[in-house]
């Protein structure tokens, strides 16, 4: 992903995307305890964690296609820890 200046942009964007990550989690952690403790669950709350689950699940995908194009292209020398690659994603960049 090249920016303004011709520049890769990718970690830039991956560092972004875990950060506002990480404000949602917090998000949703404080409003599903202030729910369960000072009001009752309700369906908005439900569908609040589901998008939170789906956003989570696709920026771990993105991330690991990332370190993948890294590797592929030898910007990175030692391959990402399998930890980052799910199962379905395994490439034969990334260690089994």
């Amino acid at each position: 992903m090249a920016g303004y200046n011709g520049k890769d942009q990718s970690s830039e964007v991956n560092l972004a995307v875990w950060v506002l990550i990480s404000v949602s989690t917090l998000f949703l952690a404080i409003r599903l305890w202030c729910r369960q403790h000072f009001a009752t669950l309700w369906w908005d709350d439900l569908v609040l964690a589901v998008s939170w689950v789906s956003c989570t699940i696709i920026s771990r995908t993105r991330t690991c296609n990332h370190y993948q194009s890294l590797v592929a292209n030898n910007f990175l020398a030692d391959p990402p820890p399998s930890r980052w690659c799910p199962c379905e994603l395994r490439h034969r960049h990334c260690p089994r």
